[in-house]
């Protein structure tokens, strides 16, 4: 088990909760407006993957998660960016996709650069998925814009006919994408969900279902599917779990109680509104 804690370093564990090793990078981030340090890491094929943007000169390791050696180093540039590495194959080569106000591609091997597209805004969190030759990245912080960017092409992408489709429509702030049976699902943070014909881009539609704050606090790695119905004041965090905000905060009986800022939210495990009472 890993605990990434951005200049305090990173930590690994086994499930009996002993500290198997630790490693300092000798980073002192500076963000912005005091935004939390850390971000998810990515553990693939024996390898994990994390990342330092901030204000100053970031880059992209990789490590063995056995002993935390340090395997290799890409400098990067990207002052806005939380989302999580993902590891896209394609022709039977692995490079690392990394999100940013410039989407970049690395070498999985080597840490080489191996293209460059700009065009997303500030504070990137949703990681970048991959369907076929395309991979998806997004942001909607200063540019609202999902981009659908073709591998196997290298150097600078931006402006090229490597950029498949994009739309500026249905794109998420905080949640990941979620692919399914050739079609690409956006959850919004205010509740619109979206789908998109993932190799073409033609919008499949767009609900506005629960407008609902749920969606910011999902993993940021972990697509979410909301309820595409009304009323708004009925939220559905899973298929058996249905919640009703309870104003004043209430106790509420046959349920959990999730405080949500001003407000409780009652979660009922059956499906049944639950009974509450001040």
């Amino acid at each position: 088990m890993f605990a990434f804690f951005g200049s305090r370093g990173l930590f690994a564990y086994d499930l009996e909760g002993t500290l198997l090793w630790q490693k300092d990078f000798g980073v002192r981030m500076r963000m912005d407006m005091a935004f939390g340090e850390g971000t998810a890491l990515t553990l693939h094929d024996n390898r994990l993957l994390l990342h330092f943007d901030h204000l100053d000169t970031g880059f992209l390791v990789m490590l063995d998660p056995a002993t935390g050696r340090e395997i290799w180093r890409a400098k990067r540039t990207e002052r806005f960016n939380w989302a999580a590495p993902y590891v896209a194959t394609h022709n039977g080569r692995r490079q690392i996709v990394m999100s940013g106000e410039t989407v970049r591609g690395y070498d999985f091997g080597s840490g080489e650069l191996l293209w460059a597209a700009e065009g997303l805004g500030e504070n990137t969190i949703p990681q970048p998925v991959q369907h076929g030759d395309l991979v998806f990245a997004m942001s909607r912080h200063t540019i609202r814009m999902l981009m659908a960017i073709r591998l196997g092409r290298r150097g600078e992408l931006t402006n090229t006919d490597a950029i498949a489709w994009s739309t500026p429509r249905g794109v998420s702030y905080t949640p990941s994408p979620l692919l399914h049976d050739g079609r690409l699902y956006v959850l919004s943070d205010n509740g619109l969900l979206s789908a998109f014909d993932a190799a073409t881009g033609k919008p499949l539609y767009h609900r506005r279902g629960c407008r609902s704050r749920t969606a910011s606090r999902r993993p940021r790695s972990a697509p979410m599917a909301g309820c595409i119905s009304p009323p708004r004041t009925r939220t559905s965090s899973s298929a058996s779990a249905i919640g009703w905000r309870c104003w004043p905060p209430t106790r509420c009986k046959g349920s959990h109680l999730s405080p949500r800022r001003s407000s409780l939210m009652a979660i009922s495990t059956c499906g049944v509104r639950p009974t509450c009472s001040r």
